[in-house]
């Protein structure tokens, strides 16, 4: 097994001395169908574990309402795990904006909050798109805590959908027309969508009713004109869509770990230890 030691900050990690108990043979390391490799674990004794505050490597194997077993880490769903890689793949939920017809005015929308801050998880600016999909919508992404960056410095992007006329959309272009895409900074872990409210599809309502953002992993999405003309986007994802998560094992450069030989978390022959090209914020 690779087991991913990738950190840049020199900080010491609480309770790393845990880190050099290997887990048990007898975990479980499969969920429904997907793998659970070590770092990341269920139950005590088979994951990492790196303090009562961070909530990275124990996960648990739910029941879901299909009668199917998934892995959560707390309430998100994971999809798949690469320690190759360095990254775990979770479902993430879509922010709609939809004209009511009965009030007149605009449903959802409203803030929509995800943060892993509380955990070894950044979001990866490389493999995720803040991604628009509609007419006349513009959203942003931003960040909800200044504090999350050591220069304490926010950022904010987004884009804006337009559809100048259905005969212009296109399936799998997501470049303006009833799409867009934003790239997001490297090393956040929590965001905030929003909407502006005076760009609405209430003018365009029998056409497109709703519109939608989300964070989501860009080799995944393929944009369909329906998503827009029939407003489907929902209905054929559940709600919630792919986004991949960097993950990191320690808050110190290689280096620096190999010199605490208790905590080294690298204890097996067939085991590296690799330096992270993202940074996490200190606690």
């Amino acid at each position: 097994m690779l087991l991913t030691l990738i950190a840049v900050l020199a900080s010491a990690w609480p309770a790393a001395a845990a880190a050099s108990q290997p887990p048990s043979g007898t975990c479980q390391r499969r969920c429904g169908d997907v793998d659970i490799p070590y770092p990341f674990g269920i139950a005590r004794g088979c994951y990492l574990y790196t303090g009562e505050n961070d909530v990275t490597f124990g996960l648990t194997c739910n029941l879901t309402a299909d009668g199917t077993y998934r892995p959560f880490c707390f309430e998100v769903e994971v999809l798949g795990v690469s320690v190759a890689r360095g990254q775990a793949r979770v479902r993430n939920e879509i922010n709609p904006w939809c004209y009511n017809a009965t009030s007149r005015s605009m449903d959802g929308g409203s803030s929509m909050w995800t943060d892993f801050s509380d955990s070894s998880f950044m979001l990866s600016d490389e493999d995720n798109r803040f991604t628009v999909v509609g007419c006349n919508s513009l959203a942003y992404v931003s960040s909800k805590d200044a504090s999350q960056f050591a220069t304490g410095s926010t950022y904010m992007t987004g884009c804006m959908a337009t559809c100048p006329g259905a005969g212009r959309l296109e399936n799998g272009s997501c470049s303006g027309m009833g799409c867009c895409q934003a790239a997001i900074p490297r090393g956040i872990n929590s965001y905030d969508v929003v909407f502006e409210e005076k760009f609405n599809t209430t003018a365009i309502a029998n056409f497109s009713r709703c519109s939608y953002a989300v964070l989501v992993e860009a080799a995944w999405f393929d944009f369909r004109t329906t998503y827009v003309t029939a407003g489907d986007f929902m209905a054929s994802t559940g709600g919630k869509v792919p986004l991949v998560l960097d993950w990191v094992v320690g808050k110190v450069t290689c280096r620096e770990a190999m010199r605490n030989t208790t905590a080294y978390a690298c204890v097996s022959s067939s085991s590296v230890c690799v330096d992270s090209r993202i940074q996490v914020r200190l606690p």
